[in-house]
């Protein structure tokens, strides 16, 4: 093979991947969220500036470290088997691994060289991976370093969440066993267990206002307050702190023994039943909150102002089912992270029942990563929603940059979450 051959097949190839390499960037331009964008960008400068060092060096092995990358992309972050995630970072990878295969025979083949002039690309593929971690790394060091409570954009300060309270001063979880059955399938009973947090002090004399919170898909009950403690630390700091009012928070599962494993979403709907029937009831006769022991719908009802609920992943979409279309009549909170699949459609209908027609969202809060798949779909959504004017009023969408479906962006989430309830 000649070397003048040789060369437009390489040019060819280039061509192709950085078509596709921008092809994806734009599908996430197109979203409109700015720090998807911007994280986004940082993935583009990196991958087009070590591709052309790769390209003018002559050494097609190179690719397979960006393909490396794409992939890692792929499979641990935008997860290529769900509604938001692009396909055209595997495909890219894809390109690039078969790039770096044939074009390493055909260099061969040809005996072309290696060249210098990549260097300078080598150059600028280090000032974009310096622009990008400065341009990322910098604010995220000052939030987790800050010495006051607020909003978070990338990190929780470590003063909230790494430095546990004194024995005095701590929370208590508790686990909390209650009847239930298998409202998707045959209406078995069930017994199932959720934890229940205590905030500092608690008195059984004083009524508390009290957040349902969710987990997502492969984990359980103690998935936010044991298995991820930060999250409990936070909880005894902020309130000793006097940075939010003293909560009960309670973790259930939407799981109900082996039921619906092939479409788990049926139990992201069919959870509303054991939440008003069977989790509300217990938790609420048995712990001090603003239905002063009283559990039927009436006393419920009335104290919708004092409950808020959250969820992330599929119990986001639990969230929103369960909660936010079919019990906003307890509930006047609503915070989702890292789900949604709810259209704006489906949303209307369920607010503009007679039931909750007049009834005021104090709250709704949405969030993900912004290398989490979920945001994509979450933040379109989001919008849909703004724009139905369903009385969402009072409401924020938080992009966590460089964060992905995992607990580094929901510890976020939750963070700024209970600073907007209550």
């Amino acid at each position: 093979m000649s070397q003048k051959l040789y060369s437009r097949i390489h040019i060819v190839f280039f061509a192709v991947h950085i078509a596709m390499l921008l092809a994806a960037f734009i599908s996430y331009l197109a979203v409109g969220e700015l720090w998807l964008s911007l994280s986004m960008l940082a993935v583009f400068g990196c991958v087009a500036t070590f591709s052309l060092a790769t390209f003018f060096l002559n050494l097609p092995p190179l690719y397979l470290l960006p393909a490396a990358g794409l992939l890692i992309m792929d499979t641990s972050f935008l997860n290529f088997t769900t509604v938001g995630y692009n396909h055209l970072y595997l495909i890219d990878a894809i390109i690039l691994i078969a790039g770096a295969v044939g074009l390493s025979v055909l260099l061969f083949l040809s005996k072309s060289k290696i060249k210098k002039s990549g260097v300078p690309f080598l150059a600028g593929f280090l000032v974009a991976v310096l622009v990008s971690g400065l341009g990322f790394g910098i604010p995220s060091g000052m939030e987790r370093n800050a010495k006051e409570v607020g909003f978070a954009r990338f990190q929780v300060p470590s003063f909230v969440d790494s430095v546990e309270a004194s024995e005095a001063d701590k929370g208590k979880v508790e686990d909390v066993y209650y009847d239930t059955k298998h409202y998707a399938t045959n209406e078995a009973p069930i017994q199932k267990r959720a934890q229940v947090y205590l905030p500092p002090h608690y008195d059984s004399s004083k009524p508390y206002n009290i957040l349902y919170l969710l987990h997502g898909t492969g984990d359980d009950e103690i998935y936010w307050l044991t298995t991820n403690h930060q999250n409990k630390v936070m909880l005894d700091n902020l309130i000793n702190m006097k940075a939010i009012n003293p909560l009960i928070v309670v973790t259930p599962t939407w799981y109900v023994g082996d039921d619906c494993a092939d479409d788990l979403d049926q139990l992201t709907w069919s959870f509303k039943k054991e939440l008003r029937n069977d989790l509300m009831p217990a938790i609420e006769s048995k712990y001090s909150t603003f239905t002063e022991g009283a559990v039927d719908p009436n006393a419920f009802a009335s104290t919708r102002d004092h409950r808020a609920f959250a969820g992330l992943s599929r119990g986001a979409v639990t969230t929103y089912h369960s909660v936010f279309m079919e019990s906003l009549d307890y509930f006047s909170y609503i915070g989702t992270f890292s789900g949604s699949r709810t259209t704006a459609a489906q949303l209307k209908e369920a607010l503009e029942r007679n039931s909750f027609l007049d009834l005021p969202i104090h709250y709704y809060y949405a969030a993900a990563g912004t290398f989490d798949f979920a945001e994509p779909l979450l933040y379109s959504q989001y919008n849909d929603y703004l724009k139905l004017g369903l009385r969402i009023e009072n409401t924020r969408f938080d992009a966590v940059p460089f964060r992905y479906h995992s607990m580094e962006n929901w510890h976020v989430n939750l963070y700024n979450y209970l600073q907007l309830i209550f």
